[in-house]
């Protein structure tokens, strides 16, 4: 789960691209509780909260907790 509030328009696009990569495995939402700009990633039970977005430590993240394998971009 890719939990985010108030992104930028490019930073959105940019974590639901990185969702596409991932059918089945991400789910996205937008979470009021978070702070601006502010993205949590959860997973069996392991939350990572991050300041802004960062793609690479997220497809990070979802490769280790989800098993994924990244897809050719």
């Amino acid at each position: 789960m890719i939990s985010y509030r108030d992104l930028s328009p490019e930073e959105l696009a940019g974590i639901q691209s990185l969702a596409h990569d991932f059918p089945d495995q991400v789910a996205l939402t937008s979470y009021a509780k978070l702070e601006p700009q502010q993205v949590a990633l959860t997973a069996w039970g392991t939350l990572q909260q991050c300041e802004r977005i960062n793609l690479d430590v997220t497809r990070s993240f979802i490769q280790t907790y989800a098993g994924a394998t990244s897809h050719a971009h």
